[in-house]
């Protein structure tokens, strides 16, 4: 069975082949098709061993639980439709992790919520992982003649196929940025006070839509644009293990102020958070925190500054001891 993996809008002919493909086939070689293809034309490389391990065992146990249904002819239709729904996916994209994707009047939406993340492909070849609570959106009737326009909000981080005829840009809500061919991250979050590019490979040309401030920035750049004024401050020697911590599921700080990693806490796990008696406000914090686990988080904090953790319905309370 032929699994198209680059992002690809089938034809009607190519449903119906694969459709005739899976009704020839016996329980055991459907079973076993699953299987083969998805330790073979599965492209996991930007996603964690730890998210493919629980979503190849999610599949493996719904087909396994189809295989021991005592009806046979529903075996085999369930068997069937599980089939035909991954090849129809995996035809339109490289992975299906994205959380949300529609067109209306050309216009192609894909989003993430709370705690997700994804990887998707875009016509031209293009891979973004996108981090949580981001979008990124492109109209598919034009994108690749004569440019590859999409808009952006959020943070991603951007693997650009080249193509020196169809320039790609990126439109966020403050910032524009140009590229042929290139990888960075990109965090333009619109409730954040500032606007980040961090570049690995190729080059890039940063724009700034309300101080028309344009910078090109070579690899190790970091760009830092303030949200309300539009000025912009590069950085050298940019460290992208720190500025990508986000796709390990981690967030790694530097002397960050306490309340701003109480802040990002409250953000990144869409929970309120509040500090009775806490540290100083001139105390800092050092340190890598995990994305993907609240209490993880929050067992490093109150080790570090001796806090009591209450939890009241969906508020989180950290309080410090009493001044006797």
């Amino acid at each position: 069975m032929d699994i198209h993996t680059k992002s690809h809008k089938p034809t009607i002919e190519e449903i119906l082949e694969e459709k005739r493909h899976v009704q020839a086939l016996s329980n055991m070689q459907l079973s076993d098709e699953l299987r083969v293809h998805w330790d073979s034309d599965i492209d996991t490389s930007m996603v964690s061993d730890k998210e493919v391990a629980q979503i190849k065992k999610r599949i493996m146990s719904r087909i396994d639980g189809i295989s021991k249904l005592r009806n046979p002819s529903w075996k085999v239709w369930l068997l069937r439709a599980a089939v035909a729904c991954i090849v129809v996916t995996l035809s339109i994209s490289t992975l299906y992790f994205y959380h949300k994707s529609h067109s209306a009047a050309g216009l192609v939406t894909m989003s993430t919520g709370v705690g997700e993340h994804a990887n998707i492909s875009l016509p031209d070849g293009t891979v973004v992982r996108l981090n949580n609570k981001s979008v990124i959106s492109y109209h598919a009737s034009s994108f690749g003649r004569g440019n590859r326009n999409i808009r952006f909000e959020g943070e991603g981080y951007f693997k650009v196929a080249k193509d020196k005829d169809n320039p790609f840009t990126i439109t966020t809500k403050r910032a524009s940025v140009t590229v042929l061919g290139t990888i960075f991250n990109l965090k333009a979050y619109g409730k954040d006070t500032s606007t980040k590019l961090c570049l690995e490979e190729g080059s890039v040309r940063f724009l700034s839509v309300k101080s028309y401030h344009c910078v090109v920035l070579n690899p190790g750049d970091m760009v830092s644009m303030d949200n309300s004024s539009g000025r912009i401050k590069v950085r050298h020697n940019a460290d992208s293990y720190v500025v990508n911590s986000w796709m390990r599921n981690e967030m790694m700080f530097q002397k960050a102020a306490f309340q701003d990693v109480i802040a990002w806490m409250s953000e990144n796990y869409n929970k309120e958070i509040s500090v009775v008696r806490g540290p100083k406000d001139s105390d800092t914090f050092s340190g890598t925190l995990p994305s993907n686990d609240l209490h993880g988080a929050l067992a490093v904090l109150i080790k570090l500054y001796h806090l009591r953790l209450t939890e009241i319905d969906d508020k989180v309370i950290l309080s410090g001891h009493k001044v006797r």
